[in-house]
């Protein structure tokens, strides 16, 4: 897995966590196992984020596109 900050001037904590693979369909295109640890290490990032920034919520999105590169925000 691979995860990125993004420029946290208009969104504080603001993280991007994608799979070191191409892949279009975050859902179809991971076997079972993969997609636990990709969710495994999604949790743990909101974790740490959200002990530094104290959120109300956190949101996950799942984004992608035709061009493979299905990726969580």
């Amino acid at each position: 897995m691979t995860t990125q900050t993004t420029d946290t001037s208009n969104t504080p904590g603001k993280v991007l966590v994608a799979p070191k693979a191409h892949i279009e369909h975050v859902v179809r295109d991971l076997d079972e196992a993969a997609y636990l640890r990709l969710m495994r290490v999604v949790r743990e990032v909101a974790l740490a984020v959200e002990s530094v920034f104290r959120p109300e919520r956190t949101y996950v999105y799942s984004l992608g596109s035709q061009r493979g590169n299905a990726h969580l925000h």
